[in-house]
This record gives C-alpha cells, structure tokens and sequence, in this order.
C-alpha cells in the first residue's frame, strides 16, 4: 500500500474551536484503546486524505515523528461534512481487518458489446498484516459475456491475507444494456 504522509499536530482545544478555525479534531488510538492521543490536522491535509481509500496505510507527521495509521471512523455531521476522525496506530506485523476497493477494468470492451456490468458489492473485508494489503482488488471484465458473475472468492486475494467476507457473495454480473437495446429497437422501426 501507498505510504501517504500527513501532518498533524497536538491538541488541547475542544473540537468546536478547533473547527471554527478551519481544523479537523482527531484521535489517534494506539493497541491499547486506552492509550490515545488527541491531535488536529488542518482542513487542507483532510481534504488531501480524502482523495485516496479510507483502507490506505498513512502516516501522520507529529513533531517530526511518523506514525503509521489506518483510518478507523470519519464522523460527519447531518450535511455530510467531516467533524472528526480517528485513526488506529499499526506496527510492522500487526493484524488488522480492512475493506478493500475493488476495482473493475476494462468496461469499455463491455459497452462495445452493449453490455453492463451490475456492480453490487465496492469493497471486501479481508485481515491480514497491515503492510500486505493491495491498494484495490482489481477485476477484468472486458473479456466476459452476458449472464457470467463474478464472486468474492474470484477475486485475486494475495496468499497472506485472510478473506473475511462470505466468498459466495455475488461482487458483479453482466447484462444487456437495456438503453442499447431501445436504442437499437427505435433504429430499427
């Protein structure tokens, strides 16, 4: 996995204050839940962590320190926006449960054919050392037809990592594209 870096710093303000001046309030949990650190990180840096998957490793930047983490909760408030996060603490080794991506290719060749691809599950949870996690679990589609499906024991888990999700679950099927298939029939009168 990408190894993001984001700084934070310490806090001591309450969490209305600090997002009054445009700062995000977060946790860091060690191991130990009783063990946390209450730091802030500026809504640039937020932003920034957004733009990758919530089941990234970073590592966040305290007086200098990294410590890496894993995203556990972003809390929003009733409009969507984010009031807090917290991150867990991991070390080289640790087991950790996350939800990966999954990420389809080649729908081009699928629409070429007037075909869809119905997805129905965006990612599996899967446990494993926190440093041999895929970023996305990739699936090619272009080659396959009407009706084939594909399910979570289908996708290519690497050997170390555990699947947590019921493997019989349905990830995607193919279809017709129902709109080719007006589209064709007014062509066609």
């Amino acid at each position: 996995m990408d190894n993001l870096v984001f700084n934070i710093c310490e806090r001591s303000e309450k969490g209305n204050k600090l997002r009054r001046n445009g700062e995000i309030p977060c946790i860091i949990y060690g191991n130990d839940r009783n063990k946390s650190l209450a730091v802030k990180m500026t809504k640039k840096e937020m932003i920034r962590l957004l733009k990758y998957p919530k089941s990234s490793i970073v590592s966040l930047r305290l007086n200098g320190v990294l410590k890496k983490c894993i995203v556990k909760e972003m809390q929003q408030d009733a409009f969507g926006k984010i009031i807090h996060i917290d991150f867990q603490s991991i070390n080289k080794g640790d087991v950790v449960k996350l939800k990966i991506p999954v990420n389809f290719v080649g729908q081009e060749a699928l629409d070429s054919k007037g075909l869809l691809l119905e997805s129905f599950i965006t990612d599996v949870e899967l446990q494993g050392e926190a440093d041999k996690f895929p970023d996305t679990l990739t699936v090619d589609v272009s080659k396959l037809e009407e009706g084939s499906q594909i399910f979570i024991k289908d996708l290519s888990i690497p050997s170390e990592i555990v699947l947590e999700s019921n493997g019989d679950l349905a990830v995607a099927k193919i279809s017709y594209n129902s709109r080719n298939k007006d589209v064709n029939q007014e062509q066609i009168e």
